[in-house]
Order: structure tokens, then C-alpha cells, then sequence
């Protein structure tokens, strides 16, 4: 699932710890939805989150070009591990 927020889309996505489809057939989805979404939005920040249980968050970064931003796992339990990825670098200030 896409939005558009401002300058940002961002995506939501959830891949099965035991799929009934083929990961190739995910990441193929993704590559497609990422060069449609920067035909048609040049200037957008792409937030891609979600958790994607054993698709190693290398395989996606160097399929769709974005980078993980998910350091360590987000959970106490580290048999669930949610991703976030970006297109671009994001910047905060904390006090």
C-alpha cells in the first residue's frame, strides 16, 4: 500500500514469515512500484516501512535502491523485526 504525504510517499508492507508466493515475485512488485512512483514523483521522499520477516533488508536495499534506516531490531523478541527504508537521507534534531 502507497500514500501521498506532502513531498513523501510512503509505504506499508507486510511479507509472510512462510509465504504462499514466490519473494522474487515481492521484490519484482517493489522494483516496479519504485520506478513508477519516481516517474511519476520525481522530488519525492520514498518511506517504504513494514516488516519483512526473512527478506534480508541487503536484498531490498539493493533491489530498490533505498536504504535501511533500521539499525537493530525493534522488538524484544528478534524473531520479529520491522524495517523502515528511505530515498533520501532524513535529518532530525533531538534536544
Amino acid at each position: 500500500m502507497w500514500i501521498k504525504l506532502g513531498n513523501n510517499i510512503i509505504g506499508a508492507l507486510y511479507h509472510f514469515p512462510k509465504p504462499n508466493y514466490q519473494s522474487e515475485n515481492l521484490l519484482l512488485y517493489l522494483e516496479a512500484s519504485l520506478e513508477e512512483i519516481s516517474r511519476a514523483f520525481p522530488a519525492a521522499t520514498v518511506i517504504l516501512c513494514g516488516d519483512f520477516n526473512q527478506l534480508s533488508d541487503d536484498i531490498v536495499c539493493e533491489r530498490t535502491g533505498l536504504t535501511s534506516i533500521v539499525k537493530q531490531p525493534t522488538r524484544v523478541s528478534a524473531s520479529w523485526i520491522a524495517s523502515t527504508f528511505h530515498s533520501r537521507v532524513i535529518v532530525s534534531s533531538e534536544s
